[in-house]
């Protein structure tokens, strides 16, 4: 994960706007105080002790403030922010390093749940669908169930998934990520357009359609190596009412939000995999993986449960193993 330079100042602010541990390391030269963002990435500053400054020269340190920030860290923040090891990675007795490999993502904790969340409000966790289907003779051969998140506040990973089905006689599940889409009206004259017949963009005046309730924002999310969707709205999240501020167009598509008018696949889970019972009535699936990915806000799991051949009763139910910050409902 990448390691980002910032200034004293800027590293005790970005603790407390995003909250943030704020955490340290030293030695006998200076003090590495840094923070780690919900992705991995580290801000740190280096604060030199003033008794190797006496002795030292460090090109580019001004002395006088680099002993205020020193006075101001051992005074107020030293006792009561998060202490590392040592600089001296621990070693074994045949001075081998140790390592532990994780798919946990810093700063949060795993989970098991079978329900997504209630999103009446952005704090709850869990109360929302449960993760299972059950098909009976008559019903659609082909049934949709949507799975929802709290995410805003909470940055939250699927790992892995555990199935379990009955009555499947080559069945098909799939578990596809689908934005959530905002209900529009055909209207000339208006500040928002329809494009490629799912994704609302800004217009200036002349869109073609007008929106009939407040936006699902979906947001925008960046690759592995960094690479970023093209984003066309910005908002700014209320955390005392729960809702979007000061919706505004980004018309060059920097922007950190989406709305959607139509629902797209934008990620696939799982893929039509077949489900088939074994010769005691039933069966069960391990889906396993060293990967996890983020679920991104506005973004819902979409369970397709589909019938094959003819019409029969049968049932699924899943496990997700999941990373959140947080495993119970927030308080601010």
């Amino acid at each position: 994960m990448a390691t980002i330079s910032r200034t004293y100042d800027e590293v005790k602010s970005l603790s407390v706007s995003k909250k943030l541990n704020l955490q340290f390391k030293e030695n006998s030269r200076a003090y590495y105080i840094f923070v780690i963002d919900d992705i991995g990435t580290t801000y740190q500053c280096i604060i030199y002790k003033s008794s190797f400054l006496t002795s030292n020269i460090v090109v580019g340190v001004d002395i006088a403030n680099n002993n205020i920030d020193e006075l101001d860290f051992n005074t107020n923040y030293k006792n009561i922010c998060m202490q590392n090891v040592s600089m001296q990675k621990p070693k074994t007795d045949d001075n081998r390093d140790y390592l532990y490999t994780t798919a946990r993502p810093i700063n949060t904790h795993a989970m098991f749940i079978s329900e997504g969340d209630d999103i009446s409000n952005y704090r709850y966790i869990g109360g929302g669908a449960s993760i299972e289907i059950t098909h009976k003779i008559g019903n659609p051969l082909v049934q949709n169930h949507y799975i929802d998140f709290n995410i805003i506040d909470n940055p939250t990973y699927i790992h892995e998934g555990y199935l379990t089905y009955k009555g499947c006689t080559h069945d098909r599940l799939s578990f596809n990520f689908v934005p959530r889409t905002t209900s529009f009206i055909a209207m000339p004259n208006t500040t928002f357009n329809l494009y490629g017949g799912y994704l609302i963009v800004p217009a200036a005046g002349d869109g073609n359609i007008q929106i009939t309730e407040t936006p699902n924002l979906v947001c925008v999310g960046t690759n592995s190596v960094g690479e970023r969707n093209a984003g066309f709205w910005d908002a700014d999240f209320n955390f005392e009412t729960g809702v979007f501020d000061n919706l505004r167009p980004n018309p060059y598509g920097q922007g950190e939000y989406n709305i959607f008018g139509n629902e797209i696949v934008v990620y696939r889970m799982l893929q039509r995999i077949i489900l088939k019972d074994n010769t005691m009535g039933g069966g069960e699936k391990y889906l396993t993986t060293n990967e996890q990915g983020q679920i991104l806000h506005g973004f819902r799991m979409k369970c397709v449960f589909e019938i094959v051949g003819d019409d029969h009763d049968a049932s699924i139910s899943a496990i997700l193993s999941v990373f959140r910050k947080n495993a119970t409902q927030m308080t601010r």
